[in-house]
């Protein structure tokens, strides 16, 4: 029993880092400029991304388990605290410790309905899962998310926290509004397609 505690303990800590994390914060208040440039990549969490040209590519200071890059598409700067349109693409390592993808969801995102546009978002070679929800001030916030599992260690059998496993959720989102939903989905659809998956690199690998 304590095992499970710990774990079901341990959970609920990362389901809240990521509460914390949501994106408005998440884009306004942990980011760093970037050079002005279409691509971005972090070969240590395995990915890379293109977003449209002309846009200033911001990057996340990770609070926790967060890695990656996101644009403003209302193309204000990057470290502007202000609300405004944007979308990008993150790694959490927090795979192991959820049972599916949907189980890290944040409160109120919902699947959209199969008539949706929305519905028919996901990354092109992983099995992905689509929510979305109403945010403050009449915003729209979605989220693909994609489970990534691979190279387990020996001991992984024996652990629920295997070392040397970098076993990642990786998310998509765009946080938009009425007036701009159909544009920036546009644009949020090609940012996916763009996404590719390469090796995550194990501890001392180069």
């Amino acid at each position: 029993m304590a095992g499970k505690r710990s774990l079901d303990e341990s959970h609920m800590n990362a389901l809240m880092m990521r509460l914390a994390v949501s994106m408005a914060s998440l884009v306004l208040a942990l980011a760093t400029s970037s050079a002005h440039a279409a691509g971005a990549s972090m070969d240590k969490y395995g990915f890379s991304v293109v977003f449209p040209n002309g846009y200033e590519i911001c990057e996340t200071r990770p609070a926790g388990f967060l890695h990656g890059y996101y644009v403003r598409l209302d193309h204000r700067s990057c470290g502007s605290d202000k609300p405004g349109s944007a979308m990008g693409l993150y790694a959490d390592f927090n795979t192991t410790l959820y049972s599916d993808v949907r189980s890290g969801f944040l409160p109120g995102c919902l699947p959209p309905s199969l008539d949706s546009p929305m519905s028919q978002l996901r990354f092109s070679t992983l099995e992905s899962a689509v929510c979305w929800r109403n945010g403050k001030h009449g915003r729209k916030e979605i989220h693909v998310e994609a489970p990534r599992n691979e190279a387990m260690s020996a001991d992984a059998e024996d652990s629920p926290f295997p070392e040397k496993v970098p076993s990642t959720i990786y998310t998509a989102f765009l946080d938009t509004t009425k007036g701009r939903f159909e544009e920036d989905m546009k644009a949020f659809e090609e940012m996916l397609a763009s996404v590719r998956f390469s090796k995550v690199p194990l501890d001392g690998e180069n």
